[in-house]
């Protein structure tokens, strides 16, 4: 985030704040910069207050000065909401003159953005589209992607292309147990060249058809070992591309519990994102909304951790947080639309 023309006759501090749209409540405060254009590269997850970041479409951004040996003083104070923000390009203007003094201007997905009104663009080529986050559909629109038949082929392709995957490694197995055995392959054909020539000088012309024989084995071998070392370095690297992506994925299973916490209070009861979850044996003091809330991070939890670790669900889950539903597709005696 950056924040444009700006002027003060003390050391220039400034430091912004972040806070909920409704409670004003301070979720973040960024570290101080001494200068006329301060500008914050990134947002420390880790420093973030616990707060349902999924749902908010806007935010409360306040800007403040603090000269030296006084308290913090107020300087901005702009209320964001996303979709209304206006595109200025994935380069930011050395031009300052055609911003706004105390303006905003925000970095998303590699493209900046500032509020409609502080940013005069002269320029004829067509900017960035807007940012968007859906739109709407009408429901006689929409229909079902998959019948349970659908489904049904689908889970049957990956069985079978699990089974291929296995039938692939046993195979890669066996020619590393070939490329073991190359020496004693070498000391056989040596063997065989000698046994060639022999037979050349005791009898040439009835041994012709056998001496051809010979050299087509030798040209087999000689493919066979080229096949395995081609196998052999295969292999190396892909194990060396299975190994970082096994470990991105534990660096990415290690952030989850970042963006949901689980914690226990002192009651003994536990809580995801500051929201009670409820034993599954006993809901006695839960109202529903609650209730719902909890699951609704459980089910985004474990859709995560089936992307991360690419292991296919046997009932499809919708994050659709308070909303999230679970869905049945391999009863045959359920309707289609019962099995939600």
């Amino acid at each position: 985030m950056k924040r444009i023309s700006v002027k003060s006759p003390n050391k220039q501090r400034y430091y912004f704040s972040l806070h909920a749209p409704a409670s004003k409540e301070e979720v973040y405060s960024s570290e101080l910069q001494s200068t006329a254009n301060p500008n914050w590269v990134d947002i420390e997850v880790e420093n973030i207050r616990p707060i349902n970041r999924q749902s908010l479409r806007g935010v409360l951004v306040r800007l403040w000065f603090r000269p030296e040996g006084e308290e913090a003083q107020l300087v901005t104070s702009w209320g964001i909401h996303f979709s209304g923000l206006i595109p200025v390009g994935k380069v930011l203007p050395y031009d300052h003159e055609k911003f706004r003094p105390n303006t905003l201007v925000f970095k998303l997905r590699h493209i900046f953005y500032t509020a409609p009104g502080c940013y005069q663009d002269h320029r004829k080529q067509p900017l960035p589209p807007l940012l968007r986050f859906g739109f709407a559909l009408p429901l006689s629109e929409t229909k079902p992607s998959y019948t349970v038949s659908a489904l049904s082929r689908l889970h049957s392709t990956k069985r079978a292309q699990r089974q291929q995957e296995v039938k692939c490694q046993e195979t890669q197995e066996l020619l590393e147990m070939r490329h073991v055995t190359r020496a004693a392959q070498s000391h056989i054909m040596g063997s065989k060249e000698a046994d060639t020539s022999a037979l050349m000088c005791v009898c040439l012309s009835p041994g012709l058809e056998l001496l051809e024989g010979y050299q087509a084995l030798h040209r087999q071998l000689g493919t066979v070992r080229t096949l395995s070392e081609q196998e052999g370095i295969k292999h190396d690297s892909l194990k060396k591309v299975s190994d970082c992506l096994s470990t991105w994925r534990k660096l990415l299973i290690a952030q989850l519990p970042v963006v949901y916490p689980i914690k226990q209070d002192s009651d003994g009861k536990y809580r995801i994102c500051g929201v009670h979850l409820p034993d599954a044996e006993n809901y006695e003091g839960t109202s529903e909304r609650t209730l719902s809330v909890a699951l609704g991070y459980v089910v985004h939890v474990v859709v995560l951790l089936s992307q991360l670790l690419n292991l296919p669900l046997r009932y499809p889950l919708r994050p659709y947080g308070s909303t999230a539903t679970i869905k049945d597709t391999t009863s045959l005696l359920l309707a289609d639309t019962a099995r939600e």
